[in-house]
């Protein structure tokens, strides 16, 4: 077991309805979309601690690393276009950004003008993987990719006494190569770590730094009570978090 001394805020939810609806819109987005971009840096931090621990893996496990690797780029790809179209749809086309974008803190500005930048670039990554790759069941894109195949490559599929442990290595090349292509590098090792430079290292990070800035500048308008209190967890418990550095 391990355990943390965290800060607990609490509020009532009587004095968040006495702000206006965009702002409480936002507070709640904001909310949300932390929530699950922890979820995906959490996840995405331990694949790619696994990946650097050398050891000797069957083939086998290789696969299904891939594969999951490969599902949490495509998802997040879409989670963090969402995030950009809360930007645009709740902060910027209402009345939040006038009240409060002055209030923001000088590292959530610095991160909300790279993420306008990088969005402003219709080829930006996170859209192309959004719009194209994000899901690679498209018969049309299927069968372009069966097509490629030479006569003689073996397709493996690896099967246990569980059914839903079955692992059908055909299907993950598949998903590996549509995801990889949409970075334009030469090979998956390289596609998969621009991947987690760009989206991983970069745009959800930025993310992160503005709607706790949000967060923050909106929470002022409400009466918190704080204290400190212990939480416990199992040492292998998936609630633990990753810490990054913000300064």
């Amino acid at each position: 077991m391990t355990t943390e001394i965290v800060e607990e805020l609490t509020f009532k939810h009587s004095d968040l309805v006495h702000l206006h609806e965009d702002a409480q819109c936002a507070f709640f987005q904001a909310a949300i979309l932390l929530t699950d971009l922890r979820f995906f840096d959490l996840a995405l931090h331990e694949h790619f601690q696994f990946l650097k621990k050398p050891a000797n893996r069957h083939t086998l496990e290789i696969g299904v690393y891939f594969s999951q690797v490969t599902l949490l780029f495509s998802h997040l790809g879409g989670i963090l276009c969402e995030a950009n179209n809360v930007l645009r749809q709740s902060y910027f086309s209402s009345n939040v950004s006038r009240e409060f974008d002055s209030k923001l803190s000088p590292e959530s500005k610095a991160a909300l003008s790279r993420i306008k930048a990088y969005f402003s670039k219709r080829d930006n990554l996170a859209t192309v993987i959004r719009n194209n790759f994000g899901f690679h069941y498209d018969r049309a894109r299927i069968a372009d990719f069966i097509g490629s195949f030479p006569p003689d490559w073996d397709h493996r599929t690896y099967l246990t006494g569980c059914l839903n442990n079955a692992f059908l290595e055909f299907g993950q090349i598949c998903s590996l190569n549509a995801l990889c292509k949409a970075t334009g590098a030469s090979d998956s090792h390289e596609g998969l770590l621009r991947l987690f430079k760009e989206l991983h290292g970069q745009l959800l990070k930025d993310f992160v730094i503005f709607f706790h800035g949000l967060l923050q500048v909106i929470s002022k308008s409400l009466p918190f009570k704080s204290q400190k209190v212990r939480a416990r967890f199992s040492a292998n418990s998936p609630a633990l978090f990753v810490r990054f550095d913000v300064r």
